[in-house]
């Protein structure tokens, strides 16, 4: 698949998440050149992807923590 940014949702979802609701799955990349991606991998992440954009996505979802 192609190099996309994080897709934040424009609307709430309909299943609001219960307080304290808690991301359990993202991914952390780099430095590409000590930690290179698989040839074999589906898919190629957009390694400029930062912070602010997990923000705002974690915030959309109406998510309050998260484990790395």
């Amino acid at each position: 698949r192609s190099v996309q940014k994080p897709n934040p949702p424009t609307t709430k979802p309909r299943l609001v998440p219960p307080p304290g609701a808690c991301d359990t799955h993202l991914h952390v990349y780099g430095p590409i050149e000590k930690y290179p991606l698989s040839r074999e991998r589906n898919y190629t992440p957009d390694l400029h992807s930062t912070l602010d954009d997990y923000l705002q996505v974690h915030r959309s979802l109406g998510l309050q923590r998260a484990i790395i």
